[in-house]
């Protein structure tokens, strides 16, 4: 094996670019345009801990109704936990 000294950067090097690595390396977030994903990242803390405490999807969904007066289909309810990282109750159906 060949022993190749490797340089490196020095501290106030990697501080100057470290705004630049952060972009590159952090995702994006998606804006939430549509009110209703607004209204869901408002409450997410709620639906996590609702989520936690062992609650179902509907159970959460019909909450929300209840509490807010705002209806969300499960689908919608579903996508928007599935782009927000949250962990949903979804259970996969086997096609028989």
């Amino acid at each position: 094996m060949r022993n190749r000294a490797q340089t490196y950067p020095s501290i106030d090097e990697v501080q100057a670019k470290k705004k630049e690595f952060l972009k590159r390396a952090m995702k994006p977030k998606v804006q939430a345009s549509h009110p209703l994903h607004s209204f869901l990242a408002a409450i997410s803390s709620e639906i996590k801990q609702s989520l936690k405490g062992g609650a179902s999807n509907t159970q959460i969904l019909k909450a929300i109704q209840e509490t807010y007066g705002v209806k969300v289909s499960p689908v919608s309810f579903s996508n928007f936990c599935k782009a927000n990282n949250i962990s949903a109750n979804t259970k996969n159906k086997k096609k028989v």
